[in-house]
């Protein structure tokens, strides 16, 4: 990209090209088994079809999910909860579904989850139907 156009590019532009660089800077291994007209196609602010899925693993320590929010929904996994309110949180995990109901966020947030004998005693869990396994 050249001085001048850099000059002359929107503010949700110049926003969406340093998330680009920055994603790729930090996660170039996974980037490059992308096709490049893949990733652009990812950072135009106003597709609607968009959709990310975080899980909450240390790959994803180099991404701001708050950054994504404004691209598309958020999938996110398990504890992603704690730091981040994603559109939808996926937990299947018996452990990880008792913390995230002891914590009430079932409540004001949607949470899907297999269901078993657990999570079919709890209010407010969004459960797989039918239940297709892991």
């Amino acid at each position: 990209m050249t001085k001048d156009n850099v000059l002359s590019e929107t503010k949700e532009q110049r926003k969406a090209r340093k998330l680009k660089q920055r994603l790729e800077k930090n996660s170039s291994l996974i980037t490059s088994q992308i096709p490049q007209e893949v990733i652009e196609e990812v950072y135009v602010p106003s597709n609607e079809n968009i959709a990310f899925v975080l899980g909450n693993g240390t790959s994803r320590t180099s991404v701001a999910p708050i950054h994504l929010k404004r691209h598309g929904k958020i999938y996110g996994c398990n504890a992603l909860y704690r730091t981040f309110a994603p559109d939808y949180l996926i937990a299947v995990d018996t452990k990880m579904i008792k913390e995230i109901t002891s914590a009430g966020y079932h409540l004001s947030h949607p949470v899907y989850t297999n269901p078993n004998r657990y999570s079919k005693e709890i209010f407010g869990l969004n459960l797989f139907n039918p239940n297709l396994g892991w």
